[in-house]
């Protein structure tokens, strides 16, 4: 029996609803044995290199690249839409001791109970509050990283672009280049990702026809899970915890000895190396060549990294480390703290969300699934008082 196939009185049950195919999607493929990753055709590499986020939200959303002036005209709107309303953001400062991840999904519902058109779900209107919630999350997440931390929050600016001004609204000062372009590849490489378990949930939310706001909090919440959205934080303390490249051997002897998984190594697509992993990779190395390595955390990833592609173990098993391996060492350096790793995972990846939505919508089938009952059937009803 397969570890994904599990036998039941009805029949084999899929665990996990794993390889399943649930929709038609022309947003994003993964060829997992060649390790290469496409948005709407496009590979990663280019899209990558070549696009800021504000090309990528286009491109999924409306299923093709801007010209000049439409790309223009999203930034800007983008730009108009990034303030709060004044109940989010108290909001905000009630839960600013709470999670972040607890918080973003009350902002975006709070989100809806204002918009008149939250109802709506034809196309447009859907669109519309995609690129909504999309302007808007990443200034959730800044004003709760400094509502947290007893600061002033820091207003969206205009004049920056998505990227650069998320950076400038959490740390309080314009970023220098090279970390714009960190924060922006980012959320370039976790637009989309074809149907991992966050967009499966929204896309079952928005299957029932509710609102746009109610199916993102609803993937929101499933990108909490430490199974999704926080294996970039696990990795980056297992990497400080190593402490040095010297005792890379021994962490990894002792993991497989005890069952302990290396975090960041493998994927449930990927049976090659993550496209994304390497383009980060580079990216880390540039930023730790031009402004160091003081902890040493890109040494032990790279020693680790360099023990794991020779170990027989990982090999036979085709286990490559993923984009988590790399992320989490570019948002420490750049003073982030990691309980907002996977809120800025979020705000990349509700365009996603939002684009197969729209797509589902488009040929809508509520999810209905069964299961296979396995207790037993007609007992007698016993009265409370003979229970004792």
């Amino acid at each position: 029996m397969s570890h994904k196939v599990i036998e039941s009185p009805c029949g084999p049950i899929v665990h996990g609803l794993e390889d399943v195919l649930v929709k038609t999607t022309e947003i994003s493929d993964i060829d997992g044995e060649r390790g290469v990753l496409w948005y709407r055709g496009y590979r990663i590499e280019d899209i990558a290199e070549r696009a800021t986020y504000e090309e990528v939200v286009y491109l999924l959303l409306y299923g093709r690249l801007p010209t000049r002036a439409e790309l223009r005209q999203l930034a800007d709107e983008m730009a108009e839409e990034r303030e709060l309303p004044g109940e989010a953001v108290e909001l905000i400062r009630i839960m600013s001791r709470a999670h972040p991840m607890f918080v973003l999904p009350a902002v975006v519902n709070v989100l809806g109970s204002l918009d008149p058109e939250a109802n709506r779900t034809d196309e447009q209107s859907d669109i519309r509050k995609a690129i909504r919630i999309a302007s808007k999350l990443p200034t959730a997440i800044a004003y709760h990283l400094r509502m947290s931390r007893g600061l002033d929050i820091v207003r969206p600016r205009k004049d920056l672009g998505h990227s650069a001004n998320l950076v400038y609204m959490m740390l309080g000062r314009e970023p220098a280049p090279l970390e714009t372009r960190g924060m922006d590849l980012y959320l370039v490489l976790h637009a989309d990702h074809e149907i991992p378990a966050s967009t499966f949930t929204g896309l079952v939310a928005a299957s029932t026809l509710t609102d746009m706001y109610s199916a993102i909090a609803a993937a929101l919440a499933a990108l909490k899970g430490p199974l999704h959205g926080g294996a970039n934080e696990a990795a980056l303390r297992q990497h400080r915890e190593i402490g040095s490249p010297e005792r890379v051997p021994q962490y990894v002897e002792d993991a497989l000895r005890t069952g302990r998984r290396i975090m960041g190594v493998g994927h449930r697509v990927y049976k090659a190396y993550d496209p994304r992993a390497k383009i980060y990779k580079a990216f880390t190395r540039q930023y730790v060549e031009k402004y160091g390595d003081p902890e040493g955390i890109y040494g032990v990833a790279e020693a680790l990294e360099r023990y794991i592609l020779g170990h027989e173990y990982y090999a036979s098993r085709r286990l490559y480390p993923n984009i988590d391996f790399w992320s989490g060492i570019f948002w420490h350096y750049l003073g982030i703290p990691e309980q907002y790793f996977t809120p800025i995972f979020a705000a990349s990846r509700v365009v996603g969300w939002a684009a197969h939505i729209v797509e589902y919508r488009r040929n809508n089938r509520i999810f209905r699934p069964r299961a296979c009952y396995v207790g037993p059937h007609d007992l007698k009803y016993v009265p409370i008082e003979e229970r004792g």
